[in-house]
C-alpha cells in the first residue's frame, strides 16, 4: 500500500521499531522447501569440513526431512563427544523456528572460519545437529498464505491430519503404572521404556516413525523443539499424572444419592508433593531440578523473554516471570514428543516457544536473530554438565547398553554403542553404578563442580560367574562340557570327542555311565561310618533386624577340602537357624543329608549337618550337650557378636570325635526320654522351611556371608546334585 498526503509522497521505506542493525551477515529471509535445501547446500560448500546434510526420513508427500549436522569430525559418532540437537517445523506454521536453525547454520559456519574460540569449542566438542523442517507439506501450505493472510491453524497439522509433537507413544502411563504396582525397576525400567507392540502399525505419523528412528539411532544428550505461538520455555512432564484413587474396600465410598466418592491413599511425601502443586496432579521428573536449570537457561539468555510485566501472549503471565513453566500445569498433552524422549532415550529435551506471532514477517527475522542468538548457543553449552565417561571391562573392551544410575534419582541412562554415556546433572556429590549384564557393579562418588566441562568418572567391570558360565556354553555349543587345565581355552566339550563316546545315543556311553554310577554307591557304602557331622553354634536376636554371623565348626575339614562347601554349610546352618522358632528341634532335609537344629528359648542355637543313615536322637542329644557346654563356658554378653576367632570353645573337639560312632551315643535313656516327649519336625525339603515365594537359590544369591566363587560353586553343585560329600 502507498499513501500520499498533500500530493507529497512519503518515503517507499522507514525505520519501524523492529528496525535492527544485524551485527551478522546472514539471509534474514523467509525459505520455503527449495530455497532452504539449497541455503544448506551453500553452507555444506562453504564449511565442509565440518558440515554434513542427512535426511532423517520422508513426510506423507515424499519431501525430505533434511538435516545439517556440525561438528570436527562430521559422519560418525566419536567417542566421549556428546550428541545434541535442535528441531524446529513440527507445526508447519510456526515458522521462526525454522529461520533461526538456519541462521544458526550460517552463524556457526563463519565464525567458525573466522576463528570464533567459542564457536570453535562448541563445533569440535560437540556433534550439532539442526532439523530445520520437520513437517514440510505444513509448511508449503502456511507458506503459500504468507505471514499476512495466514491464519492460526493453517499449516498446523500434517497432510494426514497429525499433530506430530503429541504424535509419540504414550510411556508414562506405563512407568506411572509400573511404579503403582511396585513393579519398577525389577519389572520395568525407570528408563528406556519399550514401545508399546504393534503401536508403529496404528495412527501415527510417517514423520513420526521417521522421528523415532532417528532418535533411537543416534546417542543424543541433550534437545529442543523450537515452536511458537507463546513465548516461554516449558519443561516435562508434559502429561499429568493423577493420584491413585481407592476406597478401603476397593470399590470407592458412597455418598447420599449412591455416587462414589474416592478416597486417596498414599505416603505423606507424595501427598505433600501433590500440595505443592495445582489440581493435585504429579508432574515432576525425577530430573526436575536440572529440566528447570535447562529452562532457566535459555530463557534468561534470551534478550526479552523473562520482560512479563505487559503478560503474556493471551493472557497473565503464567510463568510467574520465569519464563519458564512446566508442560503439564499449563496444557497437558500426551504423547508428547519431550516425555517420550525423556523416557525411552537418554536425551533430555524442552520445548521453547519463540514468541506471539507464529509467521512473524520477514523484516522481524534480525530482531529474532539478536534476541534468541545468545540463548541458542548458551543451551547447547548446557550439555557437558554433569558427567561423562567410558565402561570398560578389566581387558580394555568396551561394554555398550550399560546401565547408569545416579543414587536418589529414579531415572538412568545407558551407555553407547561405542561404551560411552553423559548424564546431566548439577553441581554436587554423587554416588555413580554402573550395571551390565555378565558383570558385576561398580559403585563411585563422583564430583560435578560449577566449572565448565563434563567430570569425568569411568567404570572397568569385571566378569560376574554367570558371565563365565555363559561363556564356556557358548564355546561348547550349550553342550555337556568338562573344565580341562591342559587345554588351551580351558574347556573341553563332550561333543567335541572323537570316537563312538561322541554319540550321546551311543550304548557303550551308557554302560560306562552305570558303570561310574555302581561304583560311586559301593563307595558311599563304605564310608558310612565316615560322616562329615558339622555342627554350627549361632546365636540369634529378636530385638534387632541384623543376624550376627554364626560361629561354625567343622568336623574333618581339612586344609585340602573345598572352602566352598564348609562356607555354604556355614551359611547354610544360619539360615535353618534364623528360621526356626525358639524352643524348637526340628530337621530338615537337604538332598540326601539332613539338618538337624535345636533353637533355645535364651536364643543360642546350634545345627548338626549328617547324613540320613546318622540316628536323629544322637543328633540332638548332641546338640542338648554342646549347648549346654556352651553357655557355662561363653558368657551370654559376647553370644551376638562373637565369631571363631574371638571365642575359644575347646569341648566341641572331645564331643564331635565321641560322637564319630552314634552306637556309643544310642544308650544315653535319660536323653531318649526327653526326646521321646520331643516333638521332632521333619520337613521333606529345604525349600518347606521357607516362607512363601522364597527360594534357596535366591537367598544364596542375596547372602552377604557367600563369596562369588562360593556361590557359583553351589550353582554347579546343585546341577550335579552333588552339593555335600563324605569327606
Amino acid at each position: 500500500m502507498r499513501l500520499e498526503v498533500l500530493a507529497c509522497p512519503l518515503p517507499t521505506t522507514y525505520h519501524t521499531e523492529n528496525d535492527v542493525t544485524p551485527t551478522d551477515d546472514l539471509d534474514y529471509r523467509h525459505h520455503n522447501y527449495k530455497e532452504m535445501r539449497q541455503m544448506m547446500k551453500v553452507i555444506n560448500e562453504e564449511c565442509p569440513n565440518i558440515t554434513r546434510i542427512y535426511n532423517i526420513g520422508k513426510s506423507s508427500q515424499k519431501n525430505k526431512m533434511y538435516a545439517m549436522e556440525i561438528s570436527d569430525n562430521p559422519g560418525e559418532h566419536e567417542m566421549g563427544e556428546p550428541e545434541f540437537r535442535y528441531t524446529a517445523g513440527l507445526h508447519g506454521n510456526e515458522v521462526l523456528g525454522r529461520e533461526l536453525l538456519l541462521l544458526l547454520m550460517q552463524f556457526l559456519c563463519k565464525e567458525y572460519n573466522d576463528d570464533n574460540p567459542r564457536v570453535r569449542r562448541l563445533v569440535d566438542g560437540v556433534r550439532i545437529h539442526l532439523v530445520p523442517s520437520l513437517n514440510p507439506d505444513a509448511y508449503d501450505l502456511a507458506y503459500e498464505m504468507g505471514s499476512e493472510m495466514g491464519n492460526w491453524a493453517l499449516g498446523h497439522w500434517t497432510e494426514e491430519g497429525y499433530d506430530i509433537f503429541q504424535n509419540f507413544p504414550d510411556l508414562n502411563s506405563i512407568l506411572w503404572g509400573a511404579e503403582d504396582r511396585g513393579w519398577v525397576p525389577r519389572v520395568v525400567p525407570n528408563h528406556h521404556i519399550p514401545i508399546p507392540e504393534n503401536f508403529l502399525n496404528g495412527s501415527v505419523a510417517v514423520e513420526t516413525k521417521a522421528i523415532i528412528a532417528w532418535m533411537e539411532r543416534t546417542p543424543f544428550v541433550l534437545g529442543a523443539n523450537l515452536q511458537g505461538g507463546e513465548k516461554l520455555v516449558a519443561y516435562p512432564f508434559d502429561m499429568q499424572r493423577p493420584p491413585r484413587a481407592t476406597s478401603a474396600d476397593g470399590r470407592g465410598a458412597r455418598r447420599g444419592g449412591g455416587r462414589p466418592v474416592m478416597e486417596y491413599h498414599m505416603s505423606e511425601e507424595t501427598w505433600a508433593r501433590i500440595q505443592r502443586q495445582d489440581e493435585g496432579a504429579l508432574r515432576e521428573t525425577a530430573d526436575e531440578n536440572m529440566f528447570r536449570w535447562l529452562a532457566v537457561t535459555y530463557a534468561h539468555s534470551h534478550l526479552t523473554m523473562t520482560e512479563t510485566y505487559h503478560g503474556a501472549c493471551h493472557a497473565d503471565d503464567v510463568t510467574g516471570g520465569q519464563g519458564i513453566i512446566n508442560r503439564a500445569s499449563w496444557k497437558p498433552v500426551v504423547g508428547s514428543m519431550n516425555d517420550f524422549s525423556y523416557l525411552h532415550t537418554n536425551c533430555f529435551e524442552i520445548s521453547i516457544f519463540l514468541g506471539c506471532d507464529k509467521f512473524p514477517h520477514e523484516s522481524e527475522l534480525a530482531l529474532e536473530w539478536e534476541n534468541n542468538r545468545e540463548a541458542m548457543l548458551a543451551f547447547i553449552e548446557q550439555v557437558h554438565r554433569g558427567i561423562k565417561g567410558l565402561v570398560r571391562d578389566v581387558e580394555g573392551k568396551i561394554i555398550a547398553n550399560a546401565t547408569i544410575s545416579v543414587e536418589g534419582i529414579k531415572h538412568d541412562v545407558k551407555t553407547a554403542s561405542t561404551g560411552d554415556y553423559w548424564r546431566l546433572l548439577n553441581p554436587g556429590e554423587y554416588r555413580v553404578t554402573a550395571r551390565a549384564d555378565g558383570y558385576t557393579s561398580q559403585t563411585r562418588l563422583c564430583m560435578v563442580g560449577y566449572e565448565a566441562g563434563a567430570t569425568s568418572c569411568s567404570f572397568t567391570l569385571t566378569k560376574s560367574n554367570w558371565a563365565r558360565i555363559r561363556e564356556i556354553l557358548a564355546q561348547s555349543g550349550k553342550k555337556p562340557s568338562r573344565v580341562n587345565p591342559n587345554s588351551e581355552t580351558g574347556i573341553t566339550s563332550v561333543a567335541d570327542k572323537k570316537g563312538p563316546a561322541a554319540n550321546p545315543q551311543n550304548e557303550r556311553l551308557r554302560r560306562m555311565r552305570m558303570i561310574r554310577l555302581r561304583r560311586m554307591r559301593l563307595r558311599l557304602q563304605r564310608q558310612r561310618a565316615n560322616v562329615t557331622t558339622t555342627v554350627a553354634t549361632t546365636t540369634t536376636t529378636t530385638t534387632t533386624t541384623t543376624t550376627p554371623v554364626p560361629t561354625t565348626t567343622t568336623l574333618l575339614i581339612t586344609p585340602s577340602t573345598n572352602p566352598c562347601v564348609q562356607e555354604f554349610m556355614t551359611f547354610t546352618s544360619a539360615l535353618i537357624v534364623e528360621r526356626s522358632s525358639f524352643g524348637t528341634r526340628a530337621s530338615v532335609k537337604e538332598q540326601e543329608y539332613l539338618c538337624h537344629v535345636y533353637v533355645r528359648n535364651d536364643n543360642l542355637g546350634g545345627v548338626v549337618i549328617a547324613d540320613s543313615e546318622y540316628p536323629s536322637r544322637v543328633c540332638f542329644t548332641l546338640l542338648d550337650k554342646v549347648l549346654e557346654e556352651f553357655s557355662r563356658q561363653v558368657n551370654s554378653i559376647d553370644w551376638p557378636s562373637g565369631s571363631p576367632a574371638t571365642i575359644q570353645y575347646t569341648a566341641l573337639d572331645s564331643y564331635l570325635a565321641k560322637y564319630q560312632n552314634p552306637r556309643e551315643a544310642d544308650a544315653m535313656t535319660k536323653v531318649q526320654a526327653e526326646l521321646d516327649e520331643t516333638k521332632i519336625i521333619l520337613h521333606n525339603t529345604m525349600e518347606s522351611l521357607l516362607d512363601r515365594g522364597e527360594k534357596l537359590d535366591d537367598l544364596v544369591q542375596k547372602s552377604e556371608h557367600l563369596g562369588n566363587q562360593s556361590k557359583a560353586f553351589y550353582k554347579t553343585a546343585r546341577k550335579q546334585n552333588s552339593c555335600c560329600k563324605v569327606m
